[in-house]
């Protein structure tokens, strides 16, 4: 079905794992597009960039709109499934017959975005999901397409400056990021402590922390991998709030022009499309930050080496 040019004509997507926000991402967008004046369309691409590479993708109903906000609100994952397929890793994209031989992903993503007519896409997800989206775009902007890329993280960090949600939404014993070694032993005993009081305990584990004390602890340590569950629960209240504070800039961005990923930017504490250009993965994380050291205290115990 051939979308009017005469308005925004949006693709949404989500890639990469499950987290809580992915959700409510796409619902707060859409809310979002509804706020504005401009007419639009909604497409949306079934099981992330290998939607938009086979085609497969859903054109939603201006009237059902409004429900489905609502709805995916209260959902955990993804209601139009994810995926780990990167545009530019050309041979998994051939070998899974995601784009025939000879063509790359770029190319036969940047034709079906065309063919759709769609000249906004929203790529919700994490840093490959967004170091992706940032290559579409070039490589649209290299040949003359005019469609807008605004990534959307699909995880909204729980501690922050001011303006993002804080670890008082729940109670936390424990915090751990790869930016500073953990104690195993010593937080192996206060975490039993704390769960002989309350029965449960909740650890914030950020992805690659406490690698290398588990390797030099790994003839006594059993790791057993889990937490899907917990990934897939919807939003918070608290963290919905943020989500459409980004969802309000993205679409802000959307209509004048431009590409780049929703966000805080931590230059200024703004909230404002930020340029691709300064999106990587792999960022240290500065743990001298004043207000980080005083959460890192109200936790107590932390584990810092």
């Amino acid at each position: 079905m051939e979308q009017p040019q005469d308005c925004l004509n949006v693709g949404f997507m989500t890639s990469g794992g499950l987290a809580p926000c992915l959700s409510s991402s796409i619902a707060s967008l859409l809310s979002s597009y509804l706020s504005l004046s401009t007419p639009f369309t909604a497409r949306l691409y079934i099981s992330g960039y290998k939607g938009i590479l086979t085609g497969d993708s859903i054109l939603l109903k201006n009237k059902d709109i409004p429900g489905l906000v609502e709805s995916f609100h209260k959902m955990g994952g993804s209601p139009i499934g994810s995926s780990r397929v990167k545009l530019t890793n050309v041979e998994d994209c051939i070998n899974r017959g995601f784009v025939p031989a000879g063509k790359l992903p770029l190319e036969v993503a940047a034709e079906q975005l065309k063919k759709d007519g769609i000249n906004v896409l929203h790529t919700i997800g994490g840093d490959d999901t967004n170091t992706q989206a940032a290559q579409l775009s070039f490589h649209l902007a290299k040949n003359g397409y005019e469609l807008q890329v605004i990534g959307m993280p699909k995880t909204f960090v729980p501690f922050s400056p001011p303006g993002l949600p804080t670890l008082g939404t729940y109670d936390v014993h424990a915090l751990y990021i790869p930016e500073v070694s953990i104690d195993i032993a010593s937080e192996g005993a206060r975490l039993r402590a704390v769960m002989d009081r309350y029965d449960a305990v909740n650890i914030f584990l950020s992805e690659g922390a406490g690698v290398n004390d588990i390797v030099k602890e790994k003839e006594k340590v059993l790791v057993q991998k889990s937490g899907y569950y917990a990934r897939s629960s919807p939003a918070s209240p608290y963290d919905r709030g943020l989500i459409q504070r980004c969802a309000d800039v993205a679409v802000q961005g959307a209509a004048k022009g431009i590409s780049g990923v929703a966000g805080q930017d931590d230059k200024n504490g703004e909230f404002r499309v930020i340029e691709f250009e300064r999106i990587k993965g792999e960022k240290p994380f500065d743990v001298e930050q004043k207000w980080f050291k005083a959460m890192a205290a109200e936790i107590g115990g932390y584990g810092m080496t």
